[in-house]
Parts: structure tokens; sequence; C-alpha cells
């Protein structure tokens, strides 16, 4: 739901801000300023927090220090500016190649919270026993996400079709959907691996790197089509 909500805000943004004629990378600027205000930079903070400690590679203990520490450094605080900035840009790159791109960013958000179920998982296990993680990492069943990766699809193809290319689109869309869930099951494993276990601040960093690279992917494939 967080998802739509946030697809939503995006896309109105785009839309009344192109109307007024903003320049394009104004447009990503303000919008994903306004997506990690609504979210209080919560998943940032993820991204920044596991970054940290996978750039540190520390063994399993110090890595999850390093998690821990609320302060970020150097690796961390750069992992969340290049993210930023590839959303501004794809963004920015979208508003200039189509008059619908309001709705192709309503999709980014929706995408990249599809994949954070994948962190939470059933067949993965929390970092710790208590704590919020505890009550999250591993209850995810994947029908859900499957279910999730369907409705998406399907909101694809109604983009498609007001595009004018409902085949293309979908099957661009589709398949950008699938590298992102492919690419939230191996940054999972990998932070499983590195960390003994998941917490909120890895799922955080599944859905935000997926932001970034589905916002990247739908950029470059819709000014081919």
């Amino acid at each position: 739901m967080v998802g739509i909500v946030l697809g939503a805000l995006g896309a109105g943004i785009v839309a009344v801000l192109s109307a007024l004629g903003a320049y394009p990378l104004l447009i990503g600027a303000l919008v994903v300023t306004a997506w990690a205000l609504f979210t209080r930079f919560m998943h940032l903070d993820g991204l920044a927090d596991v970054a940290d400690a996978l750039g540190s590679y520390a063994p399993p203990e110090r890595a999850r220090e390093i998690l821990a520490d609320p302060h970020a450094g150097l690796i961390g605080m750069g992992s969340a500016l290049l993210v930023m900035l590839v959303e501004v840009a794809s963004i920015a790159a979208l508003v200039d190649a189509s008059r619908l791109a309001w709705a192709i960013v309503f999709l980014i958000p929706l995408f990249a919270r599809t994949t954070g179920p994948v962190g939470a998982n059933e067949h993965f296990r929390p970092m710790k026993p208590t704590g919020f993680g505890a009550m999250m990492i591993g209850t995810a069943k994947t029908w859900w996400t499957v279910l999730w990766a369907v409705a998406c699809v399907a909101a694809s193809a109604g983009v498609g079709a007001m595009m004018g290319a409902p085949v293309a689109f979908t099957l661009l869309a589709a398949a950008t959907l699938a590298a992102a869930l492919g690419l939230a099951f191996f940054l999972a494993a990998h932070c499983t691996k590195r960390f003994g276990g998941l917490n909120g601040d890895t799922t955080g960093f599944i859905m935000e790197t997926n932001a970034a690279a589905v916002a990247a992917v739908l950029a470059v494939g819709v000014v081919t089509l």
C-alpha cells in the first residue's frame, strides 16, 4: 500500500509540474525529495547503514556492530547520494522522453516496494531473535510477492495502453520487475551471508537499491520504445 501512495505522490508532482513547464531535472529532484520526506528517510537510513557494514568487509560480528551504529560513514552517505542521483536523473529523463512520465513514475515505488518482502521471505531468518526485524523477517510468503508482481504487471499494461505501446511497455516493465526481484533475492542472500541474518535495515537497503535500478531501466527502456 505504501508503494501505491508513494507512486501517486510522485505521479501527481510530475503531472502538475510538467503542466506548469518546470524543468525535468527540477521535477526529478522534487519527486525524490517528496519520497524521502514522506518516508522520513527511514529506508535511506537503512541503505546507508547496510552499505557501511558491507563496505567494511568485516567479519559478521563486527559487521553487525557497524550496522547498529547510528552514525553514517562515508560509504553509507555516498551510497545514499548515488541512489538519489540515479533516481533524479532517471525521472528527469522520463519527463523529457514521454508525456505520460507521470504514469511511469507511479510504477517506480510500486516495483521497489514489491521487492521489499523478498528480504522478509520465509526462506530467510532474522539477525536477532527479538526486535522489529524478528517480527518481520521470515514471515512473508512467496505467493504474496507473486501476487503483488502480477498486480504490478497489470498496472504496467494499463500504462502501456495509454502510451500506445501495450505489448512493448508491458514486456519492458515485466522484465524490469523480474530483474528487480532477482536482485532483491541476491542482496538478501548476500546480507544473510555477511551478517548472519536480516533486519529492517536490509529491507530498506533492498528497496532503495531497487528503486534506483528500476528507475534507470525504465528510463533507458522508454527512450528505446
